[in-house]
């Protein structure tokens, strides 16, 4: 009782209320002392949810506040200092904040009426008509079809439920979209020469099934180490002399609007090694080099290996008897349909899948070749016995008989087809399109070295035998 009485003494006591003790106090000032000495920093964490907040100068500001009321005197319109999460949150709450985000709101949402959901919904089915048909143009010209075959693919999605609308299924409609979607194409070819410090370009020539000439031109740019290689045009030039070819990729050029860019940009020219792109005299490379004197000209490596390949190759006698057998049974087969169906039927007798005779040469030599030979081998037994069995009424397949049969021919092909394997990876490693001339290089003294391997191999294996053949002394 005596302790209850005396709290009449103590203003605001309380019965079991304990003291603090020294401890207590010191742990209370040394928070106190932490709080007033520490730096809070503005966490970027805190405007993903808050769209409203600004951080500037070390403050903190609200923008839909200081949108509505910019005269206020509110912490958060004039700068708040005090870098907190509570503080941020106590703004939320607060009734002034709370009138800037219904009126932020209001003003964003936009009437709509249903006149305008109407139209927003037709935009969307055009949009889906006409990105159904251009991805059909799409194909159509990607795989070289025939633009007449456009209006029956549009057909085929209108059976499968597709709605393609009315507009745009004609062959000429597909036309135009896809003048449309190269133009979108080109446009950013061009504004990648344009962003890039440099560039280089790729000329070569062609022929259609007409017998027409066309120049081809592809650029190579670097953006930030990534290595582009882009088509630009294609088109006819007057003629296959230097100076047209010239004239004619000026032209190009200056149409897409880079006439500035080929002027200072330009760096490096790649082509084959004909006399009018790399003469020295007349050739495209001497009349670049008068306005571009600083150009770079490379000799396309890959045809370089087609070149080096062939001038090797040429002084063997059986390297023509073999490209003679290739070739003839090639049009042997394409030509005559009896012989083919002969040729079937002895695959079956043999038990071996059917391996038609394929042409040598193409745009890719060394692996039209390669494929030409490894189809021979594999299917020697089959095709040799129907050229045998047909020689009695084809006097080709009589004359291809004679030729397959030579054994020292056969030896020949065995070997070539060894060699020909590391010369076929290294003609498609040069084709790629993200290559540089480091690469190429690593390449090429790869391949020297697998060629180098495989000839000791070859005069180990002709020292044997000859050791072999050796008579043993007594």
């Amino acid at each position: 009782m005596a302790n209850f009485f005396n709290l009449k003494f103590f203003d605001g006591a309380k019965p079991g209320m304990k003291r603090k003790t020294v401890s207590d106090l010191s742990r209370e000032n040394n928070k106190k002392q932490y709080e007033s000495k520490r730096e809070r920093d503005f966490q970027s964490s805190w405007q993903k949810t808050r769209p409203w907040l600004i951080h500037e100068d070390g403050k903190m500001f609200c923008k839909w506040c200081k949108d509505t009321n910019p005269d206020s005197d509110s912490t958060f319109i004039k700068g708040c200092e005090n870098i907190r999460i509570d503080s941020l949150k106590t703004h939320e709450k607060s009734k002034q904040h709370l009138r800037s985000v219904d009126r932020h709101v209001n003003v964003n949402e936009q009437p709509t009426s249903q006149a305008t959901s109407c139209l927003t919904k037709l935009n969307k089915s055009q949009i889906g008509q006409l990105s159904i048909k251009m991805r059909t143009a799409h194909f159509i010209a990607k795989h070289h079809k025939s633009f007449l075959d456009y209006k029956h693919i549009c057909e085929l999605d209108k059976m499968k439920g597709l709605d393609v609308g009315t507009s745009y299924t004609t062959d000429k409609g597909g036309a135009t979209l896809l003048q449309s979607i190269s133009s979108v194409t080109r446009a950013d070819v061009c504004q990648s020469i344009t962003s890039a410090k440099f560039f280089s370009f790729t000329c070569d020539g062609s022929s259609d099934f007409t017998g027409d000439d066309y120049e081809s031109i592809y650029t190579r740019t670097c953006t930030n180490g990534v290595i582009q290689d882009q088509f630009l045009s294609i088109g006819i030039a007057k003629s296959a002399s230097s100076s047209d070819i010239h004239d004619h990729i000026c032209e190009n050029f200056a149409k897409l609007g880079l006439e500035n860019e080929f002027k200072a940009k330009l760096v490096g020219l790649c082509s084959d090694g004909a006399s009018n792109m790399q003469g020295h005299k007349s050739g495209l490379v001497a009349l670049l080099r008068k306005t571009h004197p600083h150009i770079v000209t490379v000799h396309c490596l890959a045809h370089r290996l087609e070149l080096a390949f062939k001038d090797t190759i040429k002084k063997v006698p059986l390297y023509e008897k073999m490209m003679t057998l290739l070739l003839g049974l090639y049009y042997l087969y394409r030509k005559s349909p009896k012989l083919k169906m002969g040729l079937k039927r002895s695959f079956e007798a043999h038990q071996t899948k059917m391996l038609l005779p394929t042409r040598v040469g193409g745009t890719r030599w060394l692996p039209h070749l390669d494929l030409a030979i490894r189809n021979f081998i594999r299917g020697y037994k089959a095709v040799r016995s129907h050229l045998e069995s047909s020689s009695h009424t084809s006097p080709k397949a009589e004359g291809l008989a004679k030729i397959a049969g030579d054994s020292n021919l056969l030896g020949f092909v065995l070997s070539l087809q060894a060699v020909i394997q590391p010369l076929v990876r290294l003609s498609l490693n040069l084709q790629k399109d993200d290559q540089t001339l480091a690469d190429d290089h690593c390449h090429v003294e790869a391949t020297r070295a697998v060629l180098s391997h495989l000839t000791e191999k070859v005069w180990q294996y002709r020292g044997q035998s000859c050791n072999s053949s050796l008579p043993v002394s007594s």
